[in-house]
């Protein structure tokens, strides 16, 4: 008798671990189908239509790249996500060398 309880208990052991993991497979891709936000494919969208535009284009000069090389941070992205990107004029703290410098002060006392 014990020993066929141990045996249901193994089998109702296994069985909830594979549903489990099937339940745990299926639901991120659940949740990306019922998901709207599709901003930053609209904005991916743009960037590969300039892309593509680029290289049906026959090779630009010299003089055609620098012209337009101001208009942007690069010739494909132009000004999307400048806001976003992390340069020394809008981030705040202390630099790796500062801090290292100020460990070095730290530990050598100078």
């Amino acid at each position: 008798m014990k020993n066929i309880l141990m045996r249901l208990t193994r089998i109702f052991v296994a069985v909830c671990v594979c549903l489990v993991l099937v339940v745990s497979h299926g639901i991120p891709a659940m949740a990306a189908a019922n998901s709207t936000n599709n901003q930053g494919e609209d904005a991916l969208k743009d960037i590969q239509k300039k892309s593509e535009d680029v290289l049906r284009t026959p090779p630009r000069s010299l003089d055609q790249s620098k012209a337009d090389a101001p208009a942007g941070l690069n010739l494909v992205q132009g000004e999307a996500n400048r806001d976003d990107m992390k340069r020394p004029q809008t981030s705040s703290g202390t630099s790796v060398e500062q801090q290292i410098d100020e460990g070095l002060k730290k530990t050598f006392g100078r």
